[in-house]
């Protein structure tokens, strides 16, 4: 039976289905199923019910009473999903846009079909391809990195293989997750005895969907493991890495990240978040994955995947630390470096993301990354003679270091 002739966008028949375990209902017998077994994945019934449950009047669904909400009362489908942040972002990107709840639940229901398709693609293993030893296996005590790669040539570039040398070399041993179907054997060799596996994948779902088969792999045999999350958005400009990997095996209780970014909510990027030892055996962290929905739609992966991945555990009183705070980079920096944007951010009036605007000043606080995106976007600061002066003390320094 075909999800085309549904009554709502938000109810998918054929989850309803899944859910119950019988593919032949009738739509009418999906109806009545949906209020148990959820309209569709993404719609937890019994967390939108233990939240919401006192409002919900009598024989009214949950989605109906998900779809009569306004901007006064705004709920969410699930727990990892925000509705206050995807209407901030909606309204952000699109401002003239018709009704946000319209919108709202034709994007839910769209992103529920993907996200049961690669539901059942990982329930059946069709995500992974191949799964490649080329290193030292580690023990049960080493941390392991979950590394997400992509690269359109397929190729694994310099700066990649440098950073997985640097990972190495402080005693972490890597899974490389590719979202590429096949490398050359030239391509192996390039990380073969830094990496201890290599993985490749037909994701569709990004990052945080390839954290999840390594996750899985782990399965059994390194589930105490400390974890570190990590992909190569971001450049290592060679120095910084030890010291952080010191501070982060300091605290086996609690998830370290890089930065600390306030923009819709606290949270941590996920190009570095390292999951400590009693982290990682917690009903929090199972539960979490438990939870996790593959996501292909890229508001939806940064709204459930990576806020919610921060959300989650902080709810479930799990401590998370950035190694650099957002307030405490801005903190003191000088006037009339930049234009008035600029200006507006140091003085707390707006909030950005600080390592896509804020670069510049994280080198300068001695932060080991560079986000690649900023050569690929506009840059809004205007702060190009301080972006120079960075530039120029980071490359002399290398020189000094070398000599």
């Amino acid at each position: 039976m075909s999800n085309a002739c549904s009554p709502h966008p938000m109810v998918d028949l054929e989850w309803i289905r899944l859910a119950s375990g019988n593919p032949s209902l009738s739509v009418r017998e999906c109806l009545e199923k949906q209020d148990t077994v959820g309209p569709n994945i993404l719609f937890d019934v019994e967390y939108y019910r233990q939240k919401y449950g006192h409002d919900i009047p009598r024989h009214m669904s949950a989605l109906e009473h998900f779809c009569r909400q306004d901007e006064t009362s705004l709920r969410n489908p699930n727990a990892l999903f925000s509705t206050q942040q995807w209407l901030e972002v909606f309204r952000g990107i699109s401002p003239n846009a018709g009704p946000w709840r319209e919108e709202l639940v034709r994007a839910l229901g769209q992103e529920a079909i993907f996200c049961r398709n690669e539901y059942l693609r990982d329930q059946n293993d069709e995500i992974i391809f191949s799964d490649t030893f080329v290193g030292k296996a580690p023990s049960q005590t080493d941390d392991i990195c979950l590394f997400v790669h992509y690269d359109r040539h397929d190729e694994i570039q310099p700066y990649v293989v440098d950073y997985l040398q640097a990972l190495k070399d402080c005693g972490v041993v890597t899974i490389f997750l590719s979202n590429t179907e096949k490398f050359s054997q030239k391509e192996i060799n390039k990380i073969r005895n830094i990496v201890w596996r290599v993985v490749c994948a037909d994701n569709r779902g990004r990052d945080w969907s390839l954290f999840l088969q390594g996750m899985k792999l782990l399965e059994g045999q390194y589930e105490r493991n400390p974890i570190l999350i990590a992909n190569d958005s971001v450049t290592y400009v060679g120095e910084g890495l030890e010291e952080m990997m010191v501070q982060c095996r300091m605290h086996p209780e609690r998830i370290t990240g890089a930065i600390g970014a306030n923009q819709h909510g606290w949270h941590m990027q996920s190009f570095f978040l390292y999951c400590g030892r009693q982290v990682v055996i917690s009903e929090a962290w199972l539960n979490f994955w438990k939870k996790f929905r593959s996501h292909h739609n890229k508001w939806f992966v940064i709204n459930a995947n990576e806020f919610g991945f921060s959300r989650w555990m902080l709810e479930h009183k799990i401590p998370m630390h950035a190694l650099w705070n957002y307030d405490d980079i801005i903190s003191g920096e000088n006037r009339n470096r930049a234009n008035k944007w600029r200006e507006a951010v140091f003085s707390r009036e707006i909030l950005t993301n600080p390592t896509h605007e804020l670069w510049d000043i994280l080198l300068e606080h001695k932060y080991p990354f560079i986000k690649n995106s900023i050569f690929k976007e506009a840059i809004i600061g205007e702060n190009l003679d301080h972006m120079c002066n960075i530039i120029s003390r980071l490359g002399n320094k290398k020189v000094r270091d070398t000599v």
